[in-house]
């Protein structure tokens, strides 16, 4: 039985992965295009346009506060989940 569990965790986990890795390239792209263009060619050095983006919220529309803050926590949390499995 313990094997018959690790591997329906082993597929769950490997049905789960192509979704995670969608989100996060999604919330890449779609925050990219809210970097000013003063700010990317610092995309590299933070990583992605939502590291930049979080580090530097300031620069965050206004009117792109809240969507921001939703991307990031999902942005966040599928590269955790990425980064254990």
């Amino acid at each position: 039985m313990d094997m018959l569990g690790g591997a329906a965790a082993g597929a769950l986990a490997g049905a789960k992965k192509p979704i995670l890795e969608k989100t996060v390239a999604t919330m890449e792209e779609k925050m990219g295009d809210w970097v000013p263009a003063y700010l990317k060619l610092f995309v590299p050095v933070f990583g992605s346009a939502p590291k930049l983006l979080h580090a530097c919220k300031c620069v965050v529309p206004a009117d792109k506060q809240d969507e921001f803050d939703q991307g990031w926590e999902q942005y966040n949390d599928a590269k955790v989940q990425l980064a254990n499995m």
